[in-house]
C-alpha cells in the first residue's frame, strides 16, 4: 500500500472519527470509481491518485470499521443504522442516468 495512503487509513486515524464520517468515506470512494470522477474537492480522486485496487481496499477497510462500531451498539440502534445505510445505497444505485 502506498505510504501516504496507508497512513491516512490507519486504525489510529479512524478511531476518533464518528460513524457517519467513516461511512461517507466508504461511499465516496466507491461512488468516485463507479461514476469515473477524476476529482474530489478539486483534488485527484483516491482511485486516480493511488489506483483502483488501493481505493477499493480503503473503502472496504472503512466498511469493516463501520461494522465494528455498529456491532457495539444495542440491537435496535444497530438495525436502524443498517436499514438507513442500505436504503441510501439502494438510492445511490438508482441515481445513474
Amino acid at each position: 500500500m502506498h505510504h501516504s495512503c496507508k497512513s491516512q487509513l490507519s486504525r489510529q486515524n479512524f478511531r476518533g472519527f464518528n460513524l457517519k464520517l467513516i461511512l461517507t468515506f466508504y461511499c465516496i470512494r466507491l461512488d468516485d470509481i463507479e461514476d469515473g470522477s477524476e476529482k474530489r474537492r478539486m483534488m485527484p480522486a483516491a482511485h486516480v491518485r493511488f489506483g483502483v485496487p488501493l481505493a477499493l481496499n480503503a473503502a472496504h477497510y472503512a466498511a469493516a470499521l463501520s461494522l465494528e462500531k455498529i456491532s457495539k451498539f444495542g440491537k435496535l440502534r444497530a438495525e436502524v443504522i443498517c436499514n438507513i445505510f442500505v436504503c441510501r445505497k439502494i438510492a445511490y444505485s438508482f441515481s445513474f442516468n
